[in-house]
Parts: C-alpha cells; structure tokens; sequence
C-alpha cells in the first residue's frame, strides 16, 4: 500500500473515532501557504485541529513524537487562519 494511500485511511480512522466522541467534521486536509491541518472537527464546546500520524509500531518512537516545534508551529498558524475565516465561539483545541 502507497503512503498516500495509507494516509488516507489513518485519517478515517481518526475521523471515525472524533464521530464516536459525537465531534462532527468541520473541514479536512484544511491547506494554507503556512501548512495542513488534516483533520478540523467540533462538538458544541470546542473546535479540534487534529495531525494524524499512522505507525506501525512505536517500537521506534511514538507518532506525537514526530510532530515537533516546527510543525507544531505551522499547525498553529494554519489554525490561526482557519479561524480568521470562520468565525466561532468555541474554544480551540489541538
């Protein structure tokens, strides 16, 4: 399987389970000439900006360890747009 591929069902995964936890998708692969946020979803009290990373294992490292300042940075500012776009009064979340 591609990684493009691989990607996109780590995503649906995760967008599964934000449904579960009764978030509703707001946006996906929201992009920015500042970056990408992959998932974007919210329930009555918060608006999640969610980086999904898929592993095989975390014999390695464990996926959040592969999100580090530099991309943390550039999550914030694409959310930063998001949100100057889309007005909301709910509390972000990342």
């Amino acid at each position: 399987m591609n990684t493009r591929l691989l990607g996109a069902w780590g995503e649906e995964v995760a967008l599964k389970h934000y449904k579960k936890l009764k978030f509703k998708p707001v946006a996906l692969g929201y992009r920015s000439r500042h970056g990408e946020i992959d998932i974007i979803v919210e329930n009555k009290e918060y608006i999640v900006f969610a980086e999904v990373k898929l592993r095989k294992s975390a014999n390695f490292a464990s996926a959040r360890e592969f999100v580090d300042h530099n991309k943390q940075r550039r999550i914030r500012t694409t959310a930063e747009i998001w949100l100057s776009e889309n007005e909301t009064e709910k509390q972000p979340r990342f």
